[in-house]
């Protein structure tokens, strides 16, 4: 091969998706040309050429804030269309490429390719969840198992898979024989907050010496964000606004709802509201807490086992989570000790535990932070890459 050459598919906008933008730019740094196929669901971005280096091309059809089951449904199968035409396109420029196919919604189009290209192409599937369940719980089980002996067919074609936790990397072993790296989402090193605590809250105009308790990211309708709030005003209510304060940054479907309840109870001397910010600045309010809430009401059996970047964000910070028991990043946080794990999540419960953390003096954590970095994951992603390589002499 005269030039090292990958094509991501990526079925939302490349821009905002680190971990997707963090191996680009890994495979940047280790000599690959990288193109981009995305789709721009909102419209907002314009293509790109970045030094010859990173090309993204931006897809517009079907573009808007919200989807409806069906729509969605339409436009992932134009985006299979797209990719068969564009991957050509690139293979008849180049010869020979690595396809990085980014979920299941991008590896219909990337199968078609290698089933067409065998000595052409090498394909990558990077799974950022467990695919049948997802769709079980988004759709319905009949859907759900569809989307299981599909992935299953696909997969037949792939020659490597990476993904993001153990438990889906163990149903990637057991339904099939290809090797399986795990690649965990760890924000890049660069961008966690240097400062410590106390100089941080500073910054953001935080309180100093109250115990802080933070959730930073998508406002969803699947996380237990009325308890959190619902516990503060409990607490309020018993006196321990001088001693505990709550920090809610982000944006999503359930911002309204918690933004009035907020202001309708009189919660603003306890509880802060941010729109969204920038991740970097994000990072900072991850940063200045002591605890970063990270609880979802558990639907199903891929909420049970996600691993979400909150949980790897806040150990890079040095700040304990709050899990709920019996998922798996609660496993996680038990055995390396980063973190509180919660059985009742109910607002009573809430209240009651956080009075308890406020009354210890906590040693502040030890998380060897660089650990959780993206810098350490890099290397697994070259190392697959360079296997690939060899495959396409």
């Amino acid at each position: 091969m005269s030039e090292k050459v990958v094509l991501m598919f990526l079925a939302n906008d490349f821009y905002t998706d680190p971990r997707v933008k963090q191996e680009a730019m890994s495979l940047i740094k280790a000599g690959f040309k990288v193109h981009v196929l995305a789709w721009d669901r909102e419209g907002k971005f314009e293509s790109l050429n970045l030094r010859d280096k990173l090309f993204v091309k931006n897809l517009k059809f079907l573009s808007g804030k919200s989807f409806g089951k069906i729509r969605y449904a339409l436009a992932a199968l134009l985006l299979q269309v797209y990719e068969v035409f564009y991957g050509i396109k690139l293979i008849r420029k180049y010869g020979k490429i690595i396809i990085h196919a980014n979920d299941f919604n991008t590896l219909l189009g990337a199968y078609v390719l290698k089933s067409l290209f065998l000595k052409n192409v090498k394909l990558v599937y990077d799974s950022h969840e467990l695919t049948p369940a997802v769709y079980e719980e988004w759709y319905s089980p009949i859907l759900g198992e569809m989307t299981y002996a599909l992935e299953r067919k696909f997969v037949e074609k792939v020659d490597w898979i990476i993904t993001i936790s153990p438990p889906v990397e163990r149903y990637f072993k057991l339904i099939s024989d290809k090797p399986v790296t795990v690649i965990y989402n760890f924000p890049l090193r660069k961008i966690v907050p240097k400062a410590d605590k106390i100089k941080i809250r500073s910054l953001l105009n935080l309180p100093r010496e109250k115990t802080i308790v933070s959730f930073v990211g998508m406002l969803r309708e699947d996380l237990a964000l009325m308890e959190l709030i619902q516990a503060a005003k409990i607490l309020k209510e018993k006196g321990f606004n001088d001693k505990i304060y709550f920090v809610i940054v982000g944006y999503g479907p359930s911002k309204e709802k918690i933004w009035d309840y907020v202001k309708e109870n009189k919660l603003e001397n306890i509880v802060t509201l941010i729109p969204r910010v920038p991740r970097e600045k994000a990072l900072m309010y991850v940063k200045a807490a002591d605890y970063s809430y990270v609880i979802f009401n558990v639907l199903g059996y891929n909420s049970l086992i996600g691993m979400p970047w909150k949980l790897f964000e806040s150990f890079a910070c040095e700040t304990r989570v709050i899990v709920k028991d019996g998922t798996y990043a609660a496993g996680f946080v038990k055995k390396n000790n980063l973190g509180i794990v919660i059985r009742d999540v109910s607002p009573e419960n809430l209240a009651k535990i956080f009075e308890e953390l406020v009354e210890k003096n906590m040693s502040p954590m030890d998380s060897n932070w660089k650990s959780f970095t993206w810098e350490a994951q890099e290397m697994r992603l070259l190392e697959v890459y360079n296997r690939l390589l060899e495959g396409l002499k």
